[in-house]
Order: structure tokens, then sequence, then C-alpha cells
């Protein structure tokens, strides 16, 4: 779970154009814990559904931080590649497949908007 003392400490020795990949790097790894220490399947789909959305924020705030001419400090290689920060579209899948590498047991998930009809 989050440590809001650790996440204080490293946003303090972070420079300021790099807090919101900070915080996304936080987030994502909370997203994942969650999943893994859950059996329960919708909760999992939920939280799939939010990680995916979350990896396509983190690229966001990279192309931005970029584009304005700032260099970023903070390490999001673990997260997405070079050519994945330089891509459009989203990422939703990319969330899944690191947690399916881990070993991590997933639900599936209709890419269907009426996946009940």
């Amino acid at each position: 779970m989050l440590d809001i003392d650790d996440i204080a400490n490293t946003i303090k020795n972070t420079d300021n154009d790099d807090i919101a990949n900070t915080i996304k790097n936080t987030d994502n790894d909370d997203i994942a814990n969650t999943i893994k220490n859950t059996d329960n399947d919708d909760l999992k789909a939920v939280f799939l559904n939010i990680g995916g959305a979350s990896y396509n924020h983190l690229r966001g705030f990279s192309q931005a931080l970029s584009n304005n001419g700032y260099t970023q400090t903070v390490d999001i290689s673990k997260y997405l590649s070079s050519a994945e920060i330089s891509s459009r579209g989203p990422l939703q899948y990319k969330f899944a497949d690191k947690l399916t590498k881990e070993g991590v047991k997933l639900p599936e998930i209709s890419t269907s908007m009426n996946a009940n009809q």
C-alpha cells in the first residue's frame, strides 16, 4: 500500500518537473500490488482497467515534459519503453502483459462495449 511518508520524501528529492511521473510510478506499483493480493476476479478486472489508463497517463506526462523542453530524471523504463513513450494509441494491455509475465493469474477482460449482449 502507499506510504505517504515515502511518497513525500521521494517528492522532496525529485525535480518538480518529474513529480507527476513519481506519483504515477507509485500509483502503478500500488495497483499491481492490489491485483496480486486479491483472488476476486471482478476487482482484478477493475484494477486492470485503471492500471492500463495509468500507463496512458504516464506516457502523457512523459511526452508533456519532453515537448516542453524538460529532461525527465525519473526512470520509467520498467513501465514503458522509449518507443512506447513516443507511440500513439492506447496502452491498456501493457499493464496486463507486465503482470502476466510476472506470473499473476488475470481474468479475461472483454474489449467489446456490448459484452453482455
